[in-house]
């Protein structure tokens, strides 16, 4: 038996077989709620050690609420620098490291850790920001050639890194008054596509009110799977390689889509630093997009029956068997999405 304090916890993490993931577990039960308000070094020790194990999510968990209670803990900091870095969030990993570096008060061992950090994030960014630019540089010509708002918004949205606030406003712009001209066509006004790129659109002209207007959440699963299969459809011919997209020689080109129907939580995601959504059925259509062939749209036995009880939609799914999830997460039934014009074509080649 294991006391409910941080001291006896920290026991058992400072073995060489100690199992991180278990006491964790153990640590976030009611009887041992009150180990976390008893010092920064509990919340430091579980990040550290799952940031070696390969678990950098539940480490910036852990650092990130460490830091709630404990602000400006060194330690938690660069836990949570360490851990953003390696779940490639390299950008806002980057102003922890520069909150450490300007502080004066840290231990050498502290400081060389944080520099050596610094040097990862400044590589990291270094290597992105050279694909960053031929991305934006792509997508902006595309837009300059066609006027296509898809391109164009990706343009003006990677303007903000690559060219700065002035080209991506002037880019904004032109994707939003073409968006507007498109949705005031016939049989246009309800399209999700468009819709989500205005709202995008209006996001980075700094409209917040107006976009979240124009951001459509799903109402019912025949809308999701209409976004889904005119998704495919829009990108069946798109060309990976003209964008710098490259894909390796044993790989197909396409989009695989999963999904799945469920209740879901909400929450700040600190790697993201907003709101975001989870629970398992997330990670269940998560699982589901991988095993996805791609250019088709996988989905869950309970987005189908959902599916199925919905009348005067065209929508079928195609029973593919028991199949195995991604990361040996479960083995359940999957169905394929399409449309009843669309029935008789075959899955493409893997």
């Amino acid at each position: 038996m294991i006391a409910p304090t941080a001291a006896a916890v920290l026991e058992h993490l400072a073995h060489k077989d100690a199992q991180v993931l278990n006491l964790l577990a153990l640590c976030r039960t009611p009887s041992f709620d009150g180990v976390w308000s008893q010092g920064p070094a509990l919340h430091h020790r579980f990040a550290r050690l799952l940031l070696r194990q390969g678990h950098p999510t539940l480490a910036l968990q852990v650092a990130a609420r460490g830091l709630d209670r404990y602000p400006g803990d060194p330690n938690l900091l660069y836990c949570r620098a360490g851990a953003l870095v390696n779940s490639g969030n390299t950008t806002r990993a980057a102003w922890d490291v520069q909150h450490l570096l300007d502080r004066t008060d840290l231990p050498p061992a502290l400081r060389s850790d944080a520099l050596s950090l610094a040097g990862r994030v400044r590589k990291d960014v270094a290597a992105r920001t050279a694909w960053l630019r031929e991305a934006f540089d792509f997508y902006r010509q595309a837009y300059e050639l066609t006027g296509d708002t898809f391109p164009g918004i990706n343009a003006a949205t990677l303007a903000l890194a690559i060219a700065g606030p002035d080209q991506s406003r002037a880019l904004a712009v032109g994707v939003r008054d073409g968006v507007l001209a498109e949705l005031d066509q016939p049989g246009k006004e309800g399209d999700y596509w468009l819709l989500a790129t205005l709202g995008e659109a209006y996001l980075l002209l700094g409209d917040d009110t107006f976009a979240k207007g124009r951001y459509r959440v799903f109402a019912d699963v025949v809308s999701c799977a209409d976004l889904a299969l005119r998704l495919l459809r829009r990108l069946e011919g798109f060309d990976f390689a003209s964008f710098g997209l490259r894909l390796r020689e044993d790989k197909k080109p396409g989009v695989r889509i999963g999904l799945h129907t469920g209740p879901v939580f909400e929450g700040y995601d600190a790697v993201l630093g907003r709101n975001n959504y989870f629970g398992s059925h997330v990670s269940r259509a998560a699982r589901i997009e991988p095993v996805t062939t791609p250019g088709c749209a996988f989905v869950s036995e309970q987005f189908a029956a959902s599916l199925a009880l919905m009348p005067g939609h065209d929508f079928v799914c195609e029973y593919l068997g028991l199949q195995p999830l991604d990361k040996d997460y479960a083995i359940c039934p999957l169905y394929r999405l399409t449309s009843r014009a669309d029935r008789s074509l075959p899955l493409p080649a893997v």
